[in-house]
């Protein structure tokens, strides 16, 4: 094993407790989102945005402090306006699902959340023309079936009753 490799041991803890983790965010934010209502969903959204720029800082803090970050990396030109876009569009998007989630069932967030993916390609290859290889595509159906199949008995439970 290499000196910069890390055990696959670690990576598998690290994925358990990552989908843990966001399966509890999702479930909260649901949670939250009900309770405050569309009335203070602007409220809401930003106190997740900021949550996210502490997390992010977190773990960017130790990278920039240690050097590990190159400063010709961190002083290319444009690169700030493209992550202030990024942040822009993401907190539009935030505050858009805090607007809309107090009125949509719990059970079809996650499909809805797993449309970004698709879309995301789909407006990639029309703006940017990028290009995905067969096995991106593949991935972002699977992404799609398994969020389509989770909702399928929440809506035969919807026929039936």
């Amino acid at each position: 094993m290499h000196k910069d490799e890390v055990p696959s041991s670690l990576l598998c803890l690290v994925l358990v407790v990552l989908v843990l983790l966001g399966s509890t965010n999702f479930v909260l934010l649901k949670i939250m989102y009900k309770a405050y209502g569309p009335q203070y969903s602007f409220f809401a959204s930003q106190g997740v945005n900021l949550l996210y720029i502490m997390y992010g800082g977190t773990a960017l803090a130790p990278l920039l402090c240690s050097g590990r970050i190159p400063a010709e990396q961190r002083s290319r030109p444009g690169l700030m306006q493209k992550f202030t876009t990024m942040g822009c569009l993401d907190t539009l998007g935030t505050f858009l699902t805090a607007m809309g989630s107090a009125y949509t069932p719990g059970q079809l967030q996650p499909l809805l959340n797993q449309t970004l993916i698709p879309l995301t390609m789909i407006a990639s290859h029309v703006w940017l023309k990028t290009r995905f290889s067969g096995l991106e595509y593949v991935g972002a159906l699977i992404i799609m079936l398994g969020a389509c199949l989770s909702v399928v008995p929440s809506l035969m439970d919807s026929q039936s009753g």
